[in-house]
């Protein structure tokens, strides 16, 4: 289901928060798959790093890409974000994250 532009403007002002604004951080309970390494960053033809991917993710966001409210399974209710983009060699990149006491988690970043 589209979010809407109240989200859109709270996941985009979180990921380009800095790093106080977003984590990545993996648990039994709220699984993570953040494999930024593995997709080509477009502006400098080399694998993303951590701060490249967020820029990418909010330069999406804010481009107007289509952003996506699920039911996560884990944790059991909550809602996470999906949307998709192609990185630097063609390849489609699956984004999911998730809000959470004030930051932007990253869930998921990687080819697929």
């Amino acid at each position: 289901m589209p979010v809407s532009d109240a989200v859109k403007t709270e996941l985009l002002r979180l990921c380009t928060g800095g790093r106080r604004d977003r984590i990545v951080e993996f648990s039994r309970s709220a699984p993570v798959h953040w494999n930024v390494f593995e997709a080509i960053d477009p502006e400098t033809a080399e694998p993303y790093t951590e701060d490249a991917a967020w820029n990418r993710i909010a330069a999406e966001i804010a481009g107007g890409c289509a952003v996506n409210a699920i039911v996560l399974d884990k944790p059991p209710g909550k809602t996470g974000y999906v949307l998709h983009f192609t990185d630097g060699v063609g390849e489609r990149i699956y984004v999911k994250l998730q809000l959470g006491s004030g930051k932007v988690i990253g869930r998921s970043f990687h080819i697929g």
